[in-house]
């Protein structure tokens, strides 16, 4: 991810806020990210291990800190990088407490509060269920079949173009169902969608716009009988195993908590 991510930094559109998870929360690759960057629009808010320590240089009113975050380069020359620091913790619905740290180029606490880059953050939890789908539906093996960056990088877009595709016609499929696209399951309306382009495939230039037409209301028919979930519960079930195969608490029993987690900053 590192090496790709590495080739990509420059083709960042400018205007952009990149939100990246602990993998990129480090000086070093922060610092690569902002040298290609330039003098451009584009800022950054990164998730941060808990043991890496930095040198506060200005505690800021809202709880967040102006930081100088020690970064070493291929020759081992110790440097720093001037940040801003967010902390937060978290309540889950299950009462447990959690802890998350920040690292942001916006230095700017006024224009940019640090409550709304927490909540900023948090949503990018929400992507993580897209890069579920990505991975174990719209993928058909454990890993990539590609060897090298630039094929890895095309099989990529691909999957990423094929979900794209999927959840456009998510989206138009639940307007007419007049349900949220949320409720339209996502492996079952791929493999639906797949059946019909395989059947237009075939037929090509003797399908009618009458014939198209007569096959897309009996596709949405079928999407109605077995493609539309039922309402989910607010719940949020313990992280266990159901057999003790590793370290992992044995999973027992499924409980489940309903609620919102709560989300509190804290000085740096």
């Amino acid at each position: 991810e590192q090496q790709l991510a590495a080739r990509l930094w420059e083709k960042v559109p400018d205007g952009s806020l990149v939100i990246g998870d602990r993998l990129f929360g480090t000086g070093r690759t922060l610092r690569q990210a902002t040298q290609a960057w330039g003098e451009r629009d584009i800022v950054f808010l990164a998730r941060v291990r808990e043991n890496i320590r930095v040198e506060v240089v200005e505690r800021l009113p809202d709880g967040s800190a102006i930081v100088d975050v020690p970064v070493r380069d291929e020759q081992n020359k110790k440097q720093r990088l001037r940040l801003r620091e967010i902390q937060a913790q978290g309540v889950a619905v299950n009462g447990k407490t959690f802890t998350l740290r920040w690292w942001t180029s916006l230095l700017d606490s006024e224009r940019f509060a640090a409550e709304d880059l927490a909540r900023r953050y948090i949503e990018r939890w929400e992507h993580e269920l897209y890069y579920r789908e990505l991975k174990l539906d719209v993928r058909s093996a454990r890993v990539l079949a590609s060897h090298a960056p630039d094929t890895a990088l095309q099989e990529i877009a691909a999957l990423v173009l094929a979900s794209a595709v999927i959840a456009r016609i998510r989206v138009e499929a639940g307007a007419q169902l007049q349900v949220p696209p949320r409720r339209m399951s996502f492996s079952q309306l791929m493999q639906s969608t797949e059946e019909l382009w395989n059947a237009c495939r075939l037929a090509g230039e003797l399908l009618t716009p009458q014939l198209l037409d007569r096959m897309w209301k009996q596709y949405l028919d079928d999407v109605r009988s077995w493609a539309v979930l039922p309402e989910r519960r607010s719940r949020s079930c313990p992280r266990a195993l159901r057999q003790p195969v590793s370290k992992w608490p044995r999973k027992v029993d499924q409980p489940s908590h309903t609620g919102k987690v709560t989300l509190e900053l804290v000085h740096v």
